[in-house]
Order: C-alpha cells, then structure tokens, then sequence
C-alpha cells in the first residue's frame, strides 16, 4: 500500500478501528456497492434482468392414455 504522508500505509489507517468492530466492513461495502453498480449497468445495457430464470418443473407433461 502507499504511504499518505504520515508513515502509515491506507491499510494501516483502516485496521485502526473501534475494538470489536469488523475490520471488513468498509473493503465489503465498497464490494457490496460495485457489484450493484454493475448490475444495473447491465440490466440498462442488455434491457433485462441480470437475476437467472425462475426454476421450472423437470417433470414430463401429463399425456391422458385414451381410455374412457
């Protein structure tokens, strides 16, 4: 990582936080925040929902046998 000007690497400054707080937290937003982002370009770029396609049942259609 680079160094901002105090000796400390960004890193450094991040691990820095409350005790018992989840060090994570912010690395998993930005994740959380980039994923959506490129979600919804998609879904603006292709016109259709980037979700998979609801499940459909594997069983084979009902053929009625002709009796009566």
């Amino acid at each position: 990582m680079e160094d901002h000007g105090d000796g400390e690497s960004q890193d450094d400054t991040l691990n820095k936080s409350e005790p018992g707080a989840d060090p994570n937290f912010l690395r998993d937003g930005v994740q959380l925040l980039a994923q959506e982002l490129m979600d919804a370009e998609v879904t603006d770029l292709v016109g259709a929902d980037a979700s998979p396609p609801a499940p459909t049942s594997r069983r084979p259609p009902v053929r009625s046998r002709g009796h009566a």
